[in-house]
């Protein structure tokens, strides 16, 4: 134990990001939007699960809260298993095989000696004894732990994607091509059997040396389930009663299985396989594994960080996941606790504390929602672009509460809305639709753009100035509330999917290709600046002349802090598609986008790292580790006390003069004590035990 601690301590002082918050906190949906593909279950409150960009969540309470553990990488994982509650494995993309011998606290990566192939699946059948295989007919055994992993010739070209052993010397793979393998020498050799089928198998499970199934898709006869009753030798077809593909097999005891797959698929046996009957998921979101620890209680994960748990067995599945998954276009704050964030189904959600939760509001409408702009606290506009109902504007005068339809006047999609004042706004969108009111949306009467390009965003400085860009580059200006709008030269024929400006003079346009334009003359010349992307940027915020942001595909967040000269990345933490971005100071903003996804800044976007913390003068503190309780002594009152994670995340805050610290809520695992006087801030380690 010592030894493991000591290692720790280092991996936390010298490892690359350790005590590093990227700079942006993930909002919605919880815990995690990125697509889960394994689960393993080792009781009835203890739950890990992995997937996309090298996120490991685990459960130690059944589920109600879900705990973010340090993978230690952003590579996407693909499946994990455990011989303990404290010893597992995980695989993904890239060769990517972590350990881990604390419960999932810390992971260690291991060479698997490929860096080229995705590795689909791993089984061990003892702390020692394990394989992995995957892309390119790989498979891999390791008879110490993962120390070292050798290369076994399965004798196939196919993409193995599932593998079970049931002891140190008898297991299976299926994969692509219809192909199952066998072993009875640990893999020595693997021996075809023939499966009967022509179509990808995805999962294999086995509940003892002769009795196993396996599962997968076929485009004309849906879901497929094979059957073996005498380890292999022949496979038999059962009757799936789905048309769609499943991804996962799991079985507690020989009568009792379940199958999951696409569009929320749950499939329950309790005769072996005899009969297969669908169970409401409440969900038509893909599952991607389901695991038992008995024949009642069970999880399921998949797109879009679902996570279902059932207790009975199947009969009822709870959603352990929170927060909407529709795609979010549009996001705005009116202070830096106040906001909304809009998109797909007549999507509304409202928080008043800064993000930290977002609750759904009633639109009237399942239209999808492309932009939303409040004047103020109450007073907001929510505007649509989806087809019927094209043309569709929202108001609200409670803060959302409640939102009454307005007539637009129009059949066109509208894509952005903006005000000046609680009177004085317009809305833009296809075939170079303007629309603009005076009255608070009471009536909206159509403006002469002079083009039937489509305008994707528009911008005012005040009520007489501003701007609208859309496609093939196209600029407006009205200095006139918008009675004329005239066209500027952009230099570019790529679409234009945002504009801002920090006053009359200075604008950013930004759009397809990385494109970045600015202007310091109110839009008489545009010049392109370097984005260092050539991804799409959707959206451009700036706090002032020289602060600003922009965002858009496959987590890219962009950031200038010299009016965009230069444009650095940063890190997102994430690959969903980004729509919008908004700040109410050069600190604080947030980020909407792709299935639901909100993210959050207190730093600019900033990493912020615990060892920069200034470190004088010190304090002392006692016991060290601790089970309960923690003593502080220090030369001065304490203005501020809080323990930080390993991933950088305050988990705790305490009373201003507190001395002694309540810790028994905390998890066991090392955190950073912070203790601000006076005189400034210390930063010292502490083990909870």
């Amino acid at each position: 134990m010592k030894k493991v601690l000591s290692v720790f301590l280092m991996a936390l002082v010298f490892g690359p990001g350790f005590g590093q918050s990227n700079g942006w906190e993930w909002q919605n949906p919880l815990p995690t939007g990125f697509q889960l593909n394994d689960t393993h279950v080792f009781d009835a409150q203890n739950t890990i699960a992995v997937g996309a960009v090298g996120i490991v969540l685990k459960t130690s309470n059944g589920g109600t809260t879900w705990d973010s553990q340090s993978s230690g990488t952003t590579i996407g994982l693909r499946s994990v298993h455990f011989t303990d509650a404290q010893t597992g494995w995980a695989v993904g993309d890239s060769g990517t095989i972590l350990k881990t011998s604390n419960g999932g606290s810390t992971w260690s990566p291991q060479s698997s000696g490929t860096s080229y192939y995705e590795l689909s699946s791993v089984h061990f059948t003892d702390a020692q004894t394990g394989w992995v295989v995957g892309e390119g007919s790989t498979i891999l055994k390791t008879s110490n732990g993962g120390t070292t992993w050798s290369p076994q010739n399965s004798g196939t070209t196919d993409w193995l994607t599932s593998v079970h052993f049931t002891d140190a010397q008898t297991g299976w793979v299926v994969g692509g091509g219809s192909i199952i393998l066998k072993t009875t020498t640990g893999g020595t050799t693997w021996s075809p059997q023939n499966s009967g089928t022509t179509n990808w198998l995805t999962s294999v499970h086995f509940t003892d040396a002769q009795t196993g199934w396996a599962v997968g898709g076929d485009i004309q006869l849906g879901g497929i389930i094979l059957k073996t009753s005498n380890g292999g030798t022949t496979w038999s077809p059962q009757i799936s009663v789905t048309t769609e593909d499943l991804f996962s097999v799991h079985f507690t005891d020989a009568q009792t299985g379940w199958a999951v797959g696409q569009t929320g698929t749950i499939l329950k046996t309790s005769n072996g396989g005899t009969t297969w009957s669908p169970q409401s998921s409440g969900t038509t979101i893909g599952l991607r594994s389901v695991h038992f620890t008995d024949a009642q209680t069970g999880w399921a994960v998949g797109s879009v960080g679902i996570i279902l748990k059932t207790s009975n067995g199947g009969t009822t599945w709870s959603h352990q996941s929170s927060g909407t998954i529709n795609w979010l276009y549009s996001v705005h704050f009116t202070d830096a606790q106040t906001g909304w964030a809009v998109g797909d189904g007549g999507t509304i959600v409202k928080t008043s504390n800064g993000g930290s939760t977002w609750s759904l509001q009633s639109s009237g409408t399942t239209i999808g929602l492309r932009s939303v702009h409040f004047a103020d606290a109450q007073t907001g506009w929510a505007v649509s672009g989806d087809f019927p109902l094209a043309g569709t504007i929202l108001k609200t005068t409670t803060g959302g509460t409640t939102w009454s339809l307005q007539s637009s006047g129009t059949q066109y999609y509208l894509i952005s809305v903006h005000f000046t004042d609680a009177q004085t706004g317009w809305a833009v969108g296809w075939s170079g639709t303007i629309l603009k009111t005076s009255n608070g949306g009471t009536t909206w009467s159509s403006q002469s753009s002079g083009t039937s390009n489509q305008l994707w965003s528009v911008h005012f400085t005040d009520a007489q100035t501003g701007w609208a860009v859309g496609e093939s580059g196209t600029i407006l200006k009205t200095s006139n509330g918008g009675t004329t709008w005239s066209p500027q030269s952009s230099g570019t024929i790529g679409w234009l999917n945002s504009v801002h400006f920090t006053d009359a003079q200075t604008g950013w346009a930004v759009g397809e290709g990385g494109i970045v334009l600015k202007t310091s003359n109110s839009g008489a010349t545009w010049s392109r600046q370097s984005s260092g992307t050539n991804r799409r940027i959707n959206s451009v915020y700036f706090t002032d002349a020289q602060t600003g942001w922009a965002v858009g595909d496959r987590g890219t967040i962009l950031k200038t802090s010299n009016g965009g000269t230069t444009w650095s990345p940063q890190i997102s933490g994430t690959i969903q598609f980004l729509h919008e971005v908004h700040f109410t100071d050069a600190q604080t903003g947030w980020v909407v986008g792709e299935s639901g996804t909100i993210l959050k800044t207190s730093t600019g976007g900033n990493p912020v790292s615990i060892r920069s913390l200034v470190s004088v003068p010190a304090f002392s503190m006692y016991p060290n580790p601790a089970v309960e309780s923690i003593y502080l002594k220090t030369e001065s009152s304490i203005l501020q006390t809080s323990l930080i994670d390993a991933l950088g995340k305050e988990q705790a805050a305490f009373p201003d003069h507190e001395n002694r610290l309540d810790i028994r809520h905390l998890k066991p695992g090392l955190y950073w004590l912070k203790v601000k006087t006076r005189f400034g801030v210390s930063v010292q380690k502490v083990v909870k035990r």
